[in-house]
Parts: C-alpha cells; sequence; structure tokens
C-alpha cells in the first residue's frame, strides 16, 4: 500500500499541512486585533458571505483531494496539492481579491488598509497594486484551481502548469513589494504583527515558488537522464 494517511500533529503531517497553518494565524489577527470601534465585528466577518464562500471552497476542496486518495500518494505530493488549494481558496482569493481588491471581507478589508494606505485611496491611486489584484483575480486564482484538479487527479500536466503559476505568482510578489521597498516602504505599516502578516510573510511566494520550479527541474533533469540511457542501450 501507499503512504499512511499522516497525523496532522506528527512532523510529517505538519509539514504536509503547513500551507493551511497561516491561515490561522491570520484569522487569529483579524479576530482580536483591535479596530476603531471594533467595526466590523467578528460575528460580521465570520457570518459574511464572502468569508463563508472561501471556507466552504476549501472545505469541499479538501475533501474531494481526501476522498480521491491524497494522502496515499508521498508527502510532498500532498503538501503541493494543498498549496495550491490555499493559494486558489484564501490566500489570492479571500484575501488578495475580496479583501484588497474587491473589500467586501469585513475586518480583513481593514487590515489591508492598514497594512497599506493606497487600498483607502481613489482608484486613479492605486493602480500598483491593483495591477497585481487584477492579475491575481484574472490568472493566478482560475489557474491555482486548474492546478489543485490536476494534482488531485495526477495529471501529468500538473507540473507544466505548476511552473506556470508558481512563476506568475512569484513575479506577482516581486511586483507588488520590491517597488514599495525601494521607495521607503513609506505605507508600510509600523506594527510589527500586521507588518509580518502583511508584508513579511509575502515572501513565501517567492520562495516557495523557486523551490518549486527547482524541485520539477530536477525532476525533468532525471526524466530526461533515464530517456537517454534507455536510447543509448537500444542503440547498443
Amino acid at each position: 500500500g501507499g503512504p499512511e494517511q499522516p497525523s496532522v500533529m506528527s512532523l510529517s503531517g505538519l509539514l504536509v499541512h503547513a500551507p493551511l497553518f497561516p491561515i490561522a494565524g491570520v484569522l487569529g489577527v483579524a479576530c482580536f486585533f483591535p479596530l476603531p470601534d471594533n467595526k466590523p465585528t467578528v460575528e460580521e466577518l465570520l457570518t459574511s458571505p464572502a468569508f463563508l464562500t472561501c471556507v466552504s471552497l476549501l472545505f469541499l476542496g479538501w475533501a474531494w483531494a481526501a476522498w480521491s486518495g491524497l494522502y496515499s500518494r508521498s508527502r510532498e505530493e500532498q503538501a503541493r496539492t494543498i498549496w495550491h488549494l490555499v493559494n486558489a481558496g484564501w490566500w489570492f482569493l479571500a484575501c488578495d481579491v475580496l479583501s484588497g481588491l474587491f473589500q467586501v471581507m469585513p475586518r480583513l478589508t481593514q487590515f489591508y488598509i492598514i497594512m497599506d494606505p493606497r487600498h483607502a485611496m481613489p482608484l486613479e491611486d492605486r493602480l500598483a497594486i491593483d495591477g497585481a489584484y487584477w492579475t491575481e483575480t484574472l490568472l493566478h486564482i482560475p489557474l491555482s484551481w486548474l492546478c489543485f484538479i490536476l494534482y488531485v487527479r495526477k495529471d501529468p500536466r500538473r507540473f507544466a502548469l505548476e511552473n506556470f503559476v508558481n512563476g506568475a505568482a512569484a513575479a506577482g510578489t516581486i511586483v507588488y513589494y520590491v517597488p514599495e521597498y525601494v521607495a521607503g516602504g513609506r505605507h508600510w505599516p509600523e506594527d510589527p504583527v500586521i507588518f509580518f502578516f502583511g508584508i513579511t510573510f509575502g515572501f513565501v511566494w517567492l520562495i516557495v515558488p523557486l523551490w518549486l520550479l527547482w524541485r520539477n527541474m530536477s525532476r525533468d533533469a532525471a526524466a530526461a537522464a533515464v530517456s537517454t540511457g534507455s536510447a543509448s542501450k537500444k542503440r547498443s
């Protein structure tokens, strides 16, 4: 049989489900970090259609993947599948698009404004950040869902799509953060908690895509070496 289903409390289980854990951190900040007059309330966040839709998508996606045999596969395959699921359903959709761009997610929208005051500016003054958000809306989110589906179905095309999606995410991270850093970070928050979750943590989408690209390149190189070796044996 394949690998046993990892307990979340085991080391391998923690690594497999690592993409899920920062969601709890963001929700903790959203629920307990003080806002002026505590408005919107935590209840408004947890009962909002935007929040419930995203959580439902995450749960249904995870349930389908688990039912389809996700936990009989390698730990890395499991982690990659969950990575694309949480990107599609939470980080790109719930956070950046629904909170940063359309601003329909209670409390999280206010944290985006604290993280970068340009979120409260007129449209013509926030084009730099909206360019990244529209790229996520039109490219990252649908292709991340497709990549997740291909992983669940073990479709061999998943690696090629993954390279494209992760490359787009890494480029988006650079476009979103680096110009503001070069300008001195004048729009960034002073609060260390908001700075960590809003700014520092964002570079995960540069580090992980580059690591996955290297893993896929190594995989392709190994497959090419095996193919070359087999062809040489046939000729001899």
